[in-house]
């Protein structure tokens, strides 16, 4: 999987929970730490600066398409402080309860990965298009009743 399929959806789930949970140990605590790390180091380090974009990203498209295009530069790619921001992120995200993980869905124009994929515990997955190099998992998929 190439870092920047990685990280992306890694920091559209980090922006919604800060935006839909500031009361919670995520939003104080070490989830809030690791996502605004993650997000500092790729705008001033990297100078992705349509990061700050993100939270904005699920409703439109030409804001995922930019943000996506700017994570995948080499720089970037060839950081490995990036990789241990992004692991301490999904570590986080991980950490928290799965009924508070669940709220979260996977909403994204495309899912591309050159290895594995493994969607767990979330509300939903939408996309219009999924490719893998290799298997895929769907673990803990719920679906959301009006």
């Amino acid at each position: 999987m190439s870092l920047s399929a990685f990280l992306y959806p890694i920091l559209v789930t980090g922006a919604g929970i800060m935006a839909k949970t500031s009361a919670t140990e995520f939003a104080k605590g070490a989830g809030k730490r690791a996502f605004e790390a993650l997000m500092k180091r790729l705008k001033d380090d990297h100078g992705v600066a349509s990061v700050a974009l993100i939270d904005q990203a699920a409703e439109k498209e030409e804001y995922a398409a930019a943000i996506q295009a700017d994570l995948d530069s080499p720089q970037i790619s060839k950081d490995p402080e990036i990789k241990i921001l992004a692991d301490q992120l999904l570590a986080a995200i991980e950490a928290m309860p799965k009924e508070e993980r669940q709220q979260f869905a996977l909403d994204a124009e495309a899912i591309r990965a050159e290895g594995n994929q493994v969607f767990k515990d979330i509300e939903g997955v939408r996309a219009k298009e999924i490719v893998a190099g290799g298997d895929q998992t769907f673990e803990g998929i719920s679906t959301k009743k009006d």
